[in-house]
């Protein structure tokens, strides 16, 4: 019954029991479909991003508020001292 499909006759064979690249048997070729959909995603890619000043406020806000508290801790622990710079 399945025997004709099973094994392939010498000299023939069908469509799916043959190596691919045989020499009776056309190479399969397939051509690109063009996408069905125009993709419209391009204006929500971002750029180029840079990371070096991410948390930048947040140090300076830090600076700007614990400078005269450690100015004046400073000052108690060491005394007026000048420093050159």
């Amino acid at each position: 019954m399945f025997s004709e499909v099973s094994a392939p006759q010498e000299g023939s064979c069908s469509l799916l029991l043959c190596r691919p690249g045989s020499e009776d048997q056309e190479p399969s070729v397939f051509d690109r479909v063009k996408p069905a959909y125009s993709p419209c995603s391009e204006r929500f890619k971002l750029g180029e991003r840079s990371f070096n000043r991410q948390y930048a406020h947040i140090y300076a806000t830090r600076l700007m508020q614990m400078s005269p508290l450690l100015t004046e801790g400073a000052q108690q622990k060491w005394g007026k001292c000048r420093v050159d710079t």
